[in-house]
């Protein structure tokens, strides 16, 4: 029973860890139940993510490059402008 509390509070702890360090909460999660508390203390001595590598993963997750992004805000200033009196 000690034991499962243990996996859970590393699977937590390697959450935080991550989060607090600009990766992915889950990737922590992962590590914190696969490994137990070693995971966790890999997760603490990954290097923390800069905000450069932060927006970039997150623009690649949601699958829109900068080149979407800006085809999309040109379609919709045109379309601002012809509907607006």
């Amino acid at each position: 029973m000690i034991g499962i509390a243990f996996w859970v509070a590393s699977a937590i702890g390697g959450g935080y860890v991550a989060y607090h360090k600009g990766r992915s909460p889950i990737e922590g999660i992962v590590f914190g139940v696969v490994f137990g508390p070693l995971g966790m203390l890999t997760m603490a001595g990954l290097p923390a993510r800069s905000p450069e590598s932060r927006r970039r993963a997150r623009s690649a997750a949601s699958g829109a490059d900068q080149g979407e992004r800006d085809l999309v805000r040109a379609i919709t200033e045109r379309f601002s402008k012809t509907v607006s009196p």
